[in-house]
């Protein structure tokens, strides 16, 4: 196949929006507002000159569902939530795919130390977000925080309360200690584990931790309403109902930045998964400026899955064992099926599992 731009996600998602709904042919009902992952993607924002190539979410309530895994202890002991994360990797594997990575497995390895230094572990996060690629990530997080216990933690650690300022953006209070990733080895802890300030916001369910204050301040815009986001979007409000109408746990999405050639033209690639009645399922889907491009796409999808394989070089279709293909408005989506599902096969490698050498 003639190789072809690969659109960057804000470029081809302002041509899905232009096309309007004479083009969205398969659409679905509209994405629910009190949805976590709408409200978090409402949070992100869309800025054509510095487009979001890389999103990881995790859905734990539903990840616990599904494996029949109890919702961890509040406000554990490092020995209760230890315990619970073994009950986890043994009915699961672990935190699913999307956990935002650095952020969220500090709250779960210093579980009480986390807690002591910004007033919150794992056990009130439901949900988490994380966009970019590091150190300029921004992590968002959905649970139920105690904003008293927050603002007592972070005026009384005495290993970064001395560093720490009050700011407001947006009519939304924040915390901010040091320069914008300003890096002291000297002072690790279990929140910083490179010795990074960082900037901790509050905003209804959502906390928002980021090491830059315009990362932190471009989500404030997002969620207020100030500035477009990634919700706002056709593709992106389909992604996010076709994950919640099924019932997935996790999302890894990726987008090319501008000029990347590849072999299709789509605004991104994710993967996703979950337990249905029927058992495991796993789902690849691309997004795409219309429904008539979406169907053209279905026999691409379907020969890469068929053709990929795993980085030690092993078929990936030996490890599914059916692949249901189908445009749900500007989105192809691969449903597939089986005991062993390769889930992490294009999460782990990005666009180059679907895009590179076959």
């Amino acid at each position: 196949m003639k190789a072809l731009v690969f659109l960057s996600l804000a470029a081809l998602l302002l041509t899905a929006a232009a096309c309007g709904d004479d083009d969205a042919g398969g659409a679905t009902a509209a994405p629910d507002a009190d949805s976590p992952l709408f409200q978090m993607l409402s949070a992100v924002p869309d800025d054509p000159e510095n487009p979001t190539t890389y999103i990881g979410w995790a859905d734990y309530e539903r990840y616990y569902e599904a494996f029949g895994v109890s919702a961890p202890p509040r406000d554990p002991s490092q020995e209760q939530l230890d315990e619970w994360l073994g009950e986890v990797a043994e009915q699961g594997d672990g935190l699913p795919l999307g956990t935002a990575s650095d952020f969220v497995n500090g709250a779960t390895r210093e579980a009480p130390a986390f807690r002591d230094e910004l007033g919150f572990d794992f056990s009130r996060i439901t949900h988490s977000l994380e966009i970019g690629s590091p150190p300029a990530t921004v992590t968002i997080l959905y649970g139920d925080f105690d904003e008293g216990a927050i603002a007592t933690a972070v005026n009384s650690d005495p290993a970064w309360s001395a560093d720490l300022e009050d700011a407001e953006h947006g009519g939304v209070q924040y915390y901010t200690w040091l320069e914008d990733f300003r890096q002291n080895l000297d002072r690790t802890s279990a929140a910083r584990p490179l010795g990074r300030g960082g900037r901790l916001a509050l905003y209804e369910k959502m906390l928002v931790w980021s090491l830059w204050t315009e990362g932190l301040t471009s989500t404030i815009d997002a969620a207020t309403d100030a500035a477009p986001s990634l919700a706002d979007r056709a593709n992106v409000g389909e992604l996010t109902w076709v994950l919640d109408d099924r019932n997935a746990y996790y999302l890894v999405l990726f987008a090319a930045e501008p000029g990347e050639e590849v072999d299709v033209p789509a605004a991104f690639l994710a993967e996703s998964g979950g337990v249905d009645s029927d058992g495991p399922f796993m789902l690849l889907v691309l997004g795409n400026a219309d429904h008539a491009a979406a169907e053209e796409n279905e026999g691409f999808l379907r020969s890469h899955i068929e053709s990929g394989r795993d980085v030690q070089g092993n078929p990936l279709a030996q490890r599914i064992d059916s692949i249901d293909v189908e445009s749900i408005g500007p989105l192809t989506v691969a449903t597939m099926r089986g005991p062993n599902l390769p889930f992490g096969a294009w999460a782990a490698s990005g666009l180059d599992a679907l895009f590179g050498p076959q």
